[in-house]
């Protein structure tokens, strides 16, 4: 990986902060590990998305995590401007149904051929991993179990062309046994032993994701929050390093 931190190329760091001289200082330390780096609505309405660009033109790989939700016009619209922004990947709400995830994938791939970029992966959200319980049940009214439900959806994605999906931890085997190889699976909820859960309902070390068969990890504030940013994420892709040298090779 050239200068980076072998590991860090399967971590995205979530850049949920509405500052600009936070986030500008967070990606000049941590960049060079080779990381991604995540752009939620937060920091999207708050800062705007000319960071997309400003990241892009980095070198840096931008997940932007829209969870785009609307009538397939309009997201296969949003999806065009974020590709020509230089998203590497993004989000929809697989709720939206087939028409508006093909239009999503469609946009994307339309905006960034424009802009003489690569083509974004489009992956889906099957259910909001802050859900569980009642809470998943009272959002969704689903007869279906939590896993099974977003196996469910995340199955409907792959059939629709889409590239992954993001699920929690708890929910990795199960899809990593249904879905082809070559289907992302995204994982948020990543907790270093001893970190605190936060707003995420089913979490896990960054080593029992990977080895549950997560592609990329995302993880923020106990890379952001950290009082020592860099050491946290080094510490993390070293998890992701041995969690992957322990897999079976093919």
């Amino acid at each position: 990986m050239g200068n980076g931190i072998a590991g860090a190329e399967r971590v995205i760091v979530a850049l949920d902060v509405a500052d600009a001289e936070r986030v500008s200082a967070l990606v000049d330390e941590l960049a060079p590990a080779g990381c991604a780096f995540k752009i939620g609505l937060e920091m999207l309405y708050a800062l705007g998305p000319g960071w997309i660009e400003r990241l892009a033109g980095r070198g840096v790989r931008v997940f932007v995590d829209a969870k785009l939700h609307d009538i397939p016009n309009t997201v296969y619209g949003a999806a065009r401007a974020l590709g020509a922004r230089g998203a590497w990947l993004l989000t929809v709400h697989l709720a939206g149904g087939e028409e508006m995830c093909r239009a999503a994938a469609e946009g994307a791939a339309e905006g960034a051929a424009a802009a003489g970029l690569p083509a974004p992966r489009v992956i889906g959200v099957p259910v909001l991993t802050s859900l569980a319980g009642t809470a998943y049940e009272e959002a969704t009214g689903a007869r279906l179990s939590l896993e099974d439900e977003v196996v469910r959806r995340a199955r409907n994605g792959q059939a629709w062309g889409l590239a992954g999906a993001v699920c929690s931890p708890a929910e990795l085997p199960r899809l990593r046994a249904a879905l082809d190889t070559g289907f992302w699976l995204v994982t948020p909820g990543i907790r270093p032993a001893g970190s605190p859960a936060g707003d995420q309902r089913r979490v896990a070390t960054p080593a029992a994701a990977i080895a549950a068969g997560a592609d990329y990890l995302v993880v923020g504030r106990p890379v952001t929050a950290a009082p020592q940013p860099l050491a946290a994420l080094a510490a993390i892709a070293r998890e992701v390093e041995g969690a992957l040298s322990d897999q079976p090779r093919t």
